[in-house]
């Protein structure tokens, strides 16, 4: 998930599926507290969230009057960036002037979350790095940028039902190629900075990119996908060729630009992969410690906490494991044993894997079919176990979860990484 996507997620939960839709709070103004707190949540949706077309795409928003979102990507540029900090420094003021004590206890809820990334945020702001919006001094990793998300984004939610689609899905593919050059000029500003990765994630961000330029482009999966989903539909037209020249022309040699930028900072990074050796990368940590926790935990309180947890749940595993007659070696060697088993590992097959997707998926349901003994409200949208595109397995994180479409048009779906069924 990138930087925008968090302030999205808030965004989607506060502004678009809890209160009325339809701008619904401009048209109540009445000089009121509330009127003016959801007034903002309604300006903060209109301005930096509905203007970006991925989001538009990702809620199912990207038909009617947003069609032509469908032909864009959303801009991954600094000066997008800094005009989104503009906004977004706006929209605190705004809220600060807010008398939180007048609104109703929900919207003190929503209140508190905003304030807390606001602040938060702003305080990211002041960092040479990073860019804002979230705790990331790296504008493309192994776990992100557009190399990464693009493709899956193209094949998972642009939807193709007609002729303008798949031309959208042509229009996005060029994009693409302007959506790295305008993350390898972040890339050069955050090196600037001395925010070079360290050696281990330019070579895994290296291995995703290499395998992703090296593969033909017919064979592409931006190319294959949007092959398929046209003969579903029965659209007839030069999809493949088009979007293979693009990838040719265009694409990859906008990839291969980012290659050379990592390439060419390799020889001066080190292995230390802490963000202490940063400029004030002590404050980033913090920062970034506070942003994903909402705790005002210090780093050592953080650190001695996980070591009592640590502690705590070896001491429940080794009961567990000597109940089963494994009382040999540390706990976690023995875990590591259990892992090696070949009865609890699925072979490394594509085969195996499918087999392994199909019954995640057979106890998603069955899990689903209990929610009601355990929840009175429940999501709307079904959820799908999903394999990590191959193009990324080998750096992308063990499972993430991308949200459904508000329309229905779309479930939401989680990845799993299958690069090895070992793992």
């Amino acid at each position: 998930m990138d930087r925008r996507r968090l302030l999205q997620s808030f965004a989607a939960g506060a502004a678009l599926t809890a209160l009325p839709a339809g701008s619904a709070f401009a048209r109540g103004a009445d000089g009121t507290a509330t009127a003016a707190f959801h007034a903002l949540l309604d300006k903060i949706s209109q301005d930096m969230l509905l203007t970006d077309p991925e989001f538009l795409t990702m809620l199912g928003m990207d038909r009617g009057p947003n069609a032509d979102a469908r032909y864009r990507l959303g801009s991954r540029s600094q000066a997008k960036i800094d005009a989104d900090k503009v906004k977004f420094t706006s929209a605190m003021q705004d809220l600060k002037r807010i008398d939180r004590g007048q609104l109703a206890d929900g919207d003190k809820v929503y209140y508190d979350t905003l304030e807390f990334f606001g602040d938060t945020t702003m305080t990211g702001y002041g960092f040479a790095y990073g860019g804002g919006f979230s705790p990331s001094p790296y504008t493309v990793s192994q776990l992100g940028g557009a190399y990464q998300q693009v493709p899956d984004f193209l094949d998972s939610q642009h939807r193709i039902e007609s002729a303008d689609d798949a031309e959208a899905y042509l229009s996005r593919l060029s994009a693409f190629a302007v959506a790295m050059d305008e993350e390898r000029a972040r890339m050069a500003a955050d090196y600037a900075a001395g925010a070079i990765p360290p050696d281990f994630v330019i070579d895994r961000t290296l291995t995703q990119m290499q395998a992703l330029g090296g593969t033909a482009a017919a064979d592409s999966v931006m190319v294959q996908s949007l092959v398929r989903r046209a003969g579903e539909k029965g659209l007839a037209g030069e999809w493949g060729p088009r979007a293979a020249a693009i990838l040719e022309n265009e694409v990859y040699p906008a990839l291969g630009r980012q290659v050379e930028a990592l390439q060419a900072v390799r020889p001066n990074a080190v292995h230390d992969g802490g963000v202490w050796r940063l400029k004030d990368g002590e404050a980033y940590y913090r920062y970034g410690l506070q942003y994903y926790t909402t705790s005002s935990m210090t780093p050592d309180e953080v650190h001695q906490m996980g070591l009592e947890q640590v502690a705590e749940i070896s001491a429940r595993a080794d009961s567990l494991l000597k109940a089963q007659g494994l009382t040999q070696g540390s706990v976690g060697e023995r875990i590591g044993a259990l892992g090696k088993d070949p009865r609890f590992v699925y072979p490394n097959t594509d085969e195996a894997k499918e087999e392994l997707l199909t019954e995640l998926n057979v106890q998603m349901e069955a899990i689903m079919a209990r929610m009601p003994e355990y929840f009175g409200r429940l999501p709307k949208s079904p959820c799908e176990i999903r394999r990590v595109p191959k193009a990324i397995e080998a750096g992308a994180p063990g499972g993430y979860y991308m949200s459904p479409a508000l329309d229905g048009s779309r479930p939401g779906a989680y990845y799993i990484n299958l690069r090895d069924t070992a793992e």
